[in-house]
């Protein structure tokens, strides 16, 4: 590691002892370039942060059941893994999050990643060996509506409102959780609310207006289909994150295919 990229690390990590750096450190990309995060904020227009590897301490985290219950255990994880114990992991966008729980496991057990997937075109099973490091960055290349603020704007095609919207972040997926679980407890349905839901949680303001009671009337009773789904487009289109995609060649049939990587416990317990 050259002296420039360990003088980084040592300022992010200023509060933590010198012989923390016994533990090996390494760098993420932020997919967000810091760009959503206020002055205030860490991670403010910055675009990488330092984790240390993982140890015992991590195995404990992601054996542990009652956090999986909660789901907290992917927050908790990166909370242990950050050299910048400032850093809120609640105030992270997915994007953000996604590049850190794969620079975590890449530290940890490198590239390679053995996983069962299915091939699109005779509908097969089989195991393929992924390539994380292959997985390209998807950069935010729009700004926000003011600088260094998660709010960003567009106009519905069919009523011309202009909505005005944030990225979700690690707490807003977090209390979609928590209000699905609660409602399951109530209602037993089938139908997946998270759609609904999320875009409740990312529309911050409808022609100005930021009431939430008007917000959740418009979603929920008012607002045209092909007005939703051209904001969900939107914003998957200009959401940083991280690709988890790779072609492979199905074993069976000798197609080669685009696969997403498959997230499963294998993810962070492959075997040895």
């Amino acid at each position: 590691m050259n002296k420039k990229k360990l003088d980084l690390l040592r300022k992010e990590a200023n509060s933590v002892p010198e012989d923390y750096y016994d533990i090996p450190l390494d760098t993420v990309k932020l997919p967000s370039l810091g760009k959503v995060y206020p002055e205030d904020h860490p991670l403010c227009d910055e675009t990488e942060v330092s984790i240390k590897s993982m140890g015992p301490m991590q195995e404990n985290i992601l054996a542990s059941r009652a956090l999986v219950k909660k789901g907290t255990v992917s927050s908790v994880l990166i909370k242990s893994c950050l050299t910048d114990q400032s850093i809120d992991v609640s105030s992270l966008v997915l994007g953000d999050k996604a590049a850190l729980m794969l620079g975590i496991r890449l530290a940890g057990f490198g590239r390679e990643y053995k996983a069962i997937t299915t091939c699109p075109s005779c509908g097969e099973e089989f195991e393929n060996v992924f390539d994380l490091g292959k997985c390209p960055i998807k950069f935010l290349d729009v700004e926000p509506v003011s600088k260094n603020t998660n709010l960003f704007e567009f106009i519905l095609p069919k009523s011309r409102k202009t909505i005005r919207f944030s990225l979700l972040t690690d707490g807003d997926d977090h209390e979609i959780f928590l209000s699905q679980k609660a409602r399951k407890k109530v209602i037993q349905s089938d139908i997946d609310t998270r759609p609904t839901d999320e875009l409740l949680a990312m529309i911050k303001s409808i022609d100005g207006k930021d009431s939430r009671d008007e917000i959740a009337q418009f979603v929920m009773g008012r607002m045209h289909i092909m007005d939703s789904r051209a904001l969900k487009s939107y914003i998957l289109d200009i959401s940083p994150s991280m690709e988890l995609e790779e072609e492979v060649t199905c074993t069976h049939c000798g197609e080669t295919d685009l696969h997403k990587v498959p997230m499963t416990t294998q993810f962070f317990w492959p075997s040895l």
